[in-house]
């Protein structure tokens, strides 16, 4: 199961457009779309320094599990700031 049928392509994150994480996403997460079960979900790193801007994942991840109870793990606090 691939995950790449449910991603908007805006924003695009590294995750979908260099590594085809979609593939292992959809193996481990794909029973959880629909947004009808509650979860919490850990992602670090909010892509700072890529060239497409910080707050991609976050913008999918949201998106894809609306009920999900995600968090964000970064170091960089002046990307933080810009992220919100």
């Amino acid at each position: 199961y691939s995950m790449a049928t449910h991603i908007d392509p805006h924003p695009v994150s590294d995750k979908f457009t260099d590594h085809a994480y979609e593939h292992m996403y959809g193996l481990f997460l794909g029973r959880l779309l629909g947004g009808k079960q509650r979860f919490k979900m850990l992602e670090i790193g909010l892509g700072c320094g890529q060239n497409y801007g910080p707050g991609a994942s976050l913008y999918l991840w949201n998106k894809l599990f609306p009920v999900a109870d995600i968090w964000f793990a970064e170091y960089n606090a002046e990307c933080v700031f810009d992220c919100k």
